[in-house]
């Protein structure tokens, strides 16, 4: 009893915690979790109750990385998503971490040694697999989770990514995913896939524009010995809504001008459309002129010299200059097809011939004020359509047109919603200039 007390007086020491009780097990003496303790404890290593194996989807993960954890609320970002489509799979579920846990308590054990993450512990093999699991848009995850949540679970370096790697091929699981991109799936589907109804969770991702919720991540519970259990956990935080449909969402495709130019290769002629307004030309300029003078309801007199002289200080964007010179030389049909009203007199007409070199044939323009520009893509037969607001991409979509994202400028002042990627839309890399 006296040597039983002096570790646990020991352990108690060095943790700099007088509240801890002790009790025995057979491995190790575990402290007693105070009641009422909640978020990371340091433990020791083994003294917890069951693992919760977290994977993501990472072509949600990637949309919604400006997240505000506070409210939940996502803001789309597509800079991880190139990051993805460049360099992995983005068609299967990817390992977050497996994270030791305990049962009846807010807590959870974390950091509960001080060992680092160290890949010299870890089989070359095993190094090869981790590589192709944890991604570019996750830098350095696998050295977080071994020291967050590796370093309580009583495994070593190499057994704890091990049974990572393994549960993250379960393969019912991932086949359920495979066959489900781009749709939505009922949650009692979801569940089914993963097991009994009680053994997972899953988190989605919701955006203020949207009233959709997108599977984010996963959660599994299972014993120390690996084994599927099922738990009566606490509504986790962002938990996807059983009585609504769950979107997979589809990766996005994003591609530099010459890899799309090759795409298209030598096919038929097409039908192109393009937006104008920071697609075709970056016209913050005049529109800065016109909400300084008129207010933010932009009255008839503005765009008719919007029409005319003001679009003298638009500036031509160079991804606009490469689009049209490369549909001109395949001699494709072009329309322009821009959200601006419609003026007695236009000499925008005019301005995208001498700019762009456009024949008299090929610069048709078509004004729409207000109205959807579906029916005007839908009615010219148009096989692409560029742009760069939310819009022209769901407008091309409801047309049965290929959508293709033309990025806006950081520094436009245009006011709607522009998020890269989003719909699963080819966008063009580099294509903010």
């Amino acid at each position: 009893m006296l040597n039983k007390f002096l570790l646990s007086l020991l352990f108690l020491t060095l943790q700099g915690c007088n509240n801890y009780a002790e009790v025995t097990t057979k491995e190790t003496i575990c402290p007693i979790i105070p009641e009422g303790s909640s978020g990371g404890i340091k433990t020791l290593p083994g003294c917890f109750d069951y693992y919760v194996f977290s994977q993501f989807w990472l072509n949600e993960l990637c949309i919604s990385d400006g997240r505000d954890m506070e409210t939940g609320v996502d803001e789309p970002s597509a800079d991880s998503c190139e990051i993805l489509y460049q360099t992995t799979n983005s068609n299967a579920l990817a390992p977050h971490g497996l994270w030791p846990n305990l049962k009846n308590s807010s807590a959870y054990p974390e950091f509960c040694t001080d060992a680092p993450f160290d890949v010299g512990k870890i089989s070359e093999d095993l190094r090869h697999k981790l590589g192709l699991l944890y991604t570019d848009i996750t830098p350095n995850l696998e050295s977080h989770e071994w020291r967050k949540h590796g370093t309580c679970s009583n495994k070593t370096q190499q057994d704890y990514f091990n049974t990572i790697v393994a549960l993250n091929s379960q393969q019912k699981i991932q086949s359920f995913i495979k066959n489900n991109v781009g749709r939505d799936v009922a949650y009692q589907d979801l569940k089914a896939a993963f097991g009994d109804v009680n053994h997972s969770e899953f988190i989605c991702a919701k955006y203020s524009f949207d009233d959709k919720q997108y599977l984010m991540q996963t959660y599994q519970y299972f014993d120390k010995q690996i084994n599927p259990i099922n738990l009566n956990v606490p509504k986790i935080k962002n938990a996807c809504e059983q009585n609504k449909p769950i979107h997979i969402r589809k990766p996005s495709k994003f591609l530099t001008m010459d890899d799309f130019k090759k795409a298209l290769g030598s096919s038929s002629k097409l039908t192109v459309g393009f937006d104008i307004d920071d697609t075709v030309l970056f016209s913050t300029p005049p529109f800065y002129y016109g909400v300084n003078k008129y207010g933010s309801e932009l009255p008839n007199e503005f765009w008719q010299q919007m029409n005319t002289v003001l679009d003298a200080f638009s500036l031509p964007k160079k991804i606009a200059r490469d689009l049209l010179s490369f549909h001109q030389s395949r001699k494709d049909k072009i329309y322009f097809i821009t959200a601006r009203p419609k003026t007695e007199v236009e000499t925008l007409t005019q301005r995208l011939i001498k700019t762009f070199s456009l024949s008299k044939e090929t610069a048709n323009v078509i004004f729409t004020g207000d109205d959807d520009k579906t029916q005007e893509i839908k009615a010219k037969g148009i096989q692409y359509y560029y742009g760069d607001a939310d819009t022209d991409i769901t407008s091309a979509l409801r047309a049965s047109a290929i959508p293709v994202r033309v990025k806006r400028n950081a520094i436009s002042d245009a006011e709607s919603n522009s998020n890269p990627g989003y719909f699963g839309e080819l966008v063009l890399i580099d294509s903010e200039y």
